[in-house]
């Protein structure tokens, strides 16, 4: 027979966001003019929050046989951990067609 322990750990990160959207955007125009003075106006309120998504996974095994290799054995354990975990919410902010990302954990 025979006995084998294996593990393993790993990290992956992503976004699923467009790098400007961190940013608070603007509109500028002269049919923006107020009192005789020409600004702009808020087109997208920006996140300046936003993260990586982070996600380690762990992985933990054991293979054994006995009896000549008549009976084998095998144990897997998994554990997966998600950081800074976001999610788009839609209209939200009064801004609809823009999309904000925030944890749906953050208070």
């Amino acid at each position: 027979g025979y006995m084998k322990v294996r593990a393993s750990v790993g990290s992956t990160g992503s976004t699923n966001f467009s790098a400007d959207q961190a940013l608070t955007r603007f509109i500028f125009g002269n049919d923006s003019e107020y009192n005789g003075i020409y600004g702009g106006i808020i087109n997208a309120y920006g996140n300046p929050a936003l993260k990586w998504q982070n996600v380690m996974k762990y992985n933990v095994g054991l293979d054994m046989s006995v009896w000549r290799e008549i009976i084998t054995l095998n144990f897997d354990a998994y554990l997966e951990r998600t950081e800074n975990l976001f999610h788009i919410l839609h209209g939200e902010y009064g801004f609809f067609g823009q999309q904000r990302y925030r944890s749906p954990f953050a208070l």
